[in-house]
């Protein structure tokens, strides 16, 4: 992907404090990767954020290749899309970028939304293809991603996440727009309106969202008065003040914090050499409330344990 091309894509994006398809799970806090902070940034403080990892970058090279695949694979007449910013035709703040769509490309009937799944954990969780349930879909930001390209295109009828798995295969979940009554009609509504008063209060507006535990947050938190040239010296030597009632807070639950992750990092350590060394060669223990241990056969013996005890 062209570098200048994909600036003066990302700047027609948010122009206008414009929102897509990838912010409302960030502001619905269901996102994996960011969270309300991330998306404030990336319109008022865009010197704050990182660039996209690796991953990120392989799922963009890999793309038009999983179109091609897909349309190969179901025989639909797919157009696939690099720059396009699609506009809500009232709320022009309201936008969303396709992969791919069919019908006429001004008024699209159905959009493909690509995802390339690296991860070995959420592989597995994924259903069968079919309808795309919203209650109780593993992976949510991916239904809120679904909603909100049908709430920025009201000609799209339909909205279909096709992923590919680490092992080649495609799986597809169809989310309908249906009638007036639907309950996708209605969490497309419900969607617009808390993106609505997001984008009033943290970007139209001049309130900052919370502090939250990315890592572009934690490091940059006090962005409006960042560190003083000489923050190399020693610490004696820095400006310092006394703490707020409220960083005296702060600092004694990351101190607690600290000590607890100590402990159960060591405790973590004792509890996984006597796993590895019970597995032995079965790589696997059933446990009593019906889940599981798994080693992997990898000379870095990794665990994961499916735990399905009730919680309190």
């Amino acid at each position: 992907m062209n570098i200048d091309e994909r600036k003066e894509w990302l700047d027609k994006r948010r122009s206008g404090f414009g929102l897509g398809a990838s912010d409302s799970p960030a502001i619905l806090g269901v996102s994996r990767y960011a969270g309300p902070w991330r998306v404030w940034a990336q319109h008022k403080a865009q010197h704050l954020i990182k660039p996209a990892g690796q991953f990120a970058a392989d799922g963009q090279t890999l793309e038009p290749a999983v179109v091609e695949m897909y349309r190969q694979r179901s025989g639909l007449d797919l157009l696939h899309h690099s720059f396009t910013v699609y506009r809500h035709p009232r709320i022009q703040w309201l936008r969303m970028s396709p992969d791919a769509t069919i019908g006429d490309p001004e008024q699209p009937e159905g959009h493909f939304e690509i995802k390339v799944v690296f991860s070995s954990k959420i592989a597995p969780s994924l259903p069968s293809s079919g309808n795309l349930n919203m209650a109780d879909f593993p992976v949510q930001a991916w239904t809120v991603q679904a909603i909100h390209q049908l709430a920025a295109v009201p000609t799209l009828r339909h909205v279909t996440i096709v992923a590919l798995l680490p092992w080649f295969e495609i799986r597809t979940y169809r989310l309908e727009r249906g009638p007036d009554d639907s309950p996708v009609r209605k969490a497309i509504a419900r969607l617009a309106m808390k993106l609505r008063d997001f984008r009033e209060r943290f970007l139209v507006g001049n309130e900052v969202p919370e502090i939250d535990d990315s890592d572009e947050c934690s490091k940059y938190a006090d962005w409006k008065s960042p560190a003083p040239p000489d923050w190399e010296k020693k610490s004696i030597d820095r400006p310092h003040r006394l703490a707020s009632q409220a960083e005296v807070i702060a600092a004694y639950q990351y101190a607690d914090a600290k000590k607890s992750e100590r402990q159960a990092n060591k405790t973590a350590k004792i509890a996984r050499n006597q796993l590895v060394d019970g597995v032995g060669k079965f790589h696997r223990l059933t446990l009593p409330c019906g889940g599981s241990v798994k080693v992997s056969a990898h000379s870095s013996r990794r665990i994961s344990i499916d735990d399905k005890r009730e919680q309190p």
